[in-house]
């Protein structure tokens, strides 16, 4: 993503909303689990971690073929991690100041 704002036209972008949402729906889902929900906080962030990222390096993986392309795609994970702190520390800027501080 960039800083520029949402445009929900652009292909990638209506595509990286979509599989934002979908992570955040299934957590939503995974709380209101009896199991998921009485395991201690560090279990269930370990479990949605682990959970998710094992789905997104798969993911990755079924796309590609050959020598060194899953390291490939470890990498590009690697290399999304600070752009995707960055936009969720925006979308969440954004919300707080249409909602006001969270207490």
């Amino acid at each position: 993503m960039s800083d520029e704002p949402f445009d929900p036209t652009d292909p990638y972008q209506a595509a990286c909303e979509r599989f934002r949402k979908g992570v955040l729906d299934l957590a939503l889902q995974a709380c209101r689990t009896e199991g998921y929900a009485a395991m201690p906080t560090d279990k269930q962030l370990s479990a949605l971690m682990l959970g998710a990222l094992t789905g997104v390096i798969g993911a990755g993986w079924s796309y590609v073929e050959g020598p060194g392309s899953r390291d490939m795609i470890v990498q590009a994970l690697l290399q999304s991690i600070g752009p995707a702190v960055e936009h969720a520390r925006t979308i969440e800027d954004e919300d707080e100041d249409e909602r006001g501080p969270l207490n």
